[in-house]
């Protein structure tokens, strides 16, 4: 696995799609809608959040999926139903939440 995303990343690539697999031996298209950044524990932290929507029709439970961007291997991400998008497909979120790097200021 790559190393996690940076919100910059992600945020670059707000509705671009990434493979997301169900298990072992399926995949589906996933849209990243947005990024969000969510209230950090403590000034020495980030956190932000990834709102990605699923296929028309297709809902799915609270798991850890692998989710990754073309071509690349991805990463291992908790994902939570969410808010459906506004055209009505579900979506899933993955939060993340880790320790600035020492030389990021707030």
């Amino acid at each position: 696995m790559y190393a996690m995303p940076t919100r910059d990343a992600l945020e670059k690539a707000q509705g671009e799609r990434f493979q997301l697999w169900i298990d072992a031996s399926q995949s589906i298209e996933a849209q990243l809608l947005e990024v969000q950044e969510n209230k950090a524990m403590t000034p020495e932290h980030e956190c932000f959040s990834a709102l990605f929507a699923l296929p028309q029709g297709l809902f799915l439970p609270q798991s850890v999926y692998r989710l990754a961007p073309s071509g690349d291997e991805g990463w291992q991400l908790l994902m939570t139903p969410n808010r459906p998008a506004v055209d009505g497909r579900n979506t899933l979120a993955a939060v993340f939440h880790w320790e600035r790097p020492a030389t990021q200021s707030v």
